[in-house]
């Protein structure tokens, strides 16, 4: 599937305050090595406990969740069936790891949850069923949107913290294709051309609030309206 046409001809893109298959669904099986364990994704300028990457196996070992902090859950597997851990945030958004799956339609709910954790200075586990395709493509596109990572450097980051990633063929072009292309790179330039924009309008208003922008971002303290809603027309 062509990287453009992942791109949906409206994307409305949430800033609250300015401030939901290689990992098809199979029976489950108990962790089979140390390897596909829950694991960290340090993030430069976030403590190191904040992103986790896993498999729904993680999800079920409420001693790894509590050992490790996690405070809230992103759920990506399909069948709709993961436990609500005690005492955690959970939030399913449920798509299939197949080539008919438009990643692009589920990434700006992830990304509002992932930043609801963060925000709340919580520990996040993003997982799929088997920590492979869809979970590292979504902290993939994290961190390239929020954090300035290119496919490349993201992609190479996840793996070495996590070396059994592979996300899947569609999932992969559409990351990773440059921006003349018209894939992710070219709604990310989009964005945080009009975030800059909008950051440059916004210095010297007064105001009321402020949000803290994540640590990749430009350091500019932004009024803060109850909601704004930025409508992105892509052609």
């Amino acid at each position: 599937m062509p990287a453009q046409k992942m791109l949906r001809k409206s994307l409305t893109l949430k800033i609250p305050n300015i401030n939901t298959n290689s990992d098809s669904v199979l029976p489950r099986t108990p962790k089979a090595s140390p390897e596909v364990e829950m694991c960290q994704i340090p993030v430069h300028g976030l403590p190191l406990s904040f992103l986790h990457l896993g498999s729904f196996a993680d999800l079920q070992d409420q001693s790894a969740l509590r050992a490790y902090g996690i405070t809230h859950v992103l759920s990506l597997h399909w069948d709709g069936k993961a436990l609500s851990p005690d005492r955690v945030t959970h939030k399913q958004v449920l798509f299939q790891d197949s080539s008919e799956a438009n990643i692009a339609d589920y990434l700006l709910p992830c990304f509002d949850f992932i930043e609801q954790a963060r925000l709340a200075g919580g520990c996040i586990l993003v997982h799929c069923y088997r920590g492979i395709s869809r979970a590292p493509s979504v902290v993939i596109a994290y961190l390239m949107m929020y954090h300035k990572y290119n496919w490349e450097q993201a992609h190479g980051h996840v793996l070495k913290h996590r070396p059994i990633i592979s996300p899947n063929l569609t999932f992969r072009e559409f990351l990773s294709a440059p921006a003349h292309e018209g894939g992710y790179q070219q709604y990310i330039n989009i964005v945080w051309a009009f975030m800059g924009m909008l950051l440059t309008l916004c210095a010297h208003q007064p105001s009321r609030g402020s949000y803290k922008m994540p640590a990749q971002a430009p350091s500019v303290v932004l009024p803060a309206p109850a909601q704004l809603r930025l409508r992105l027309d892509l052609g």
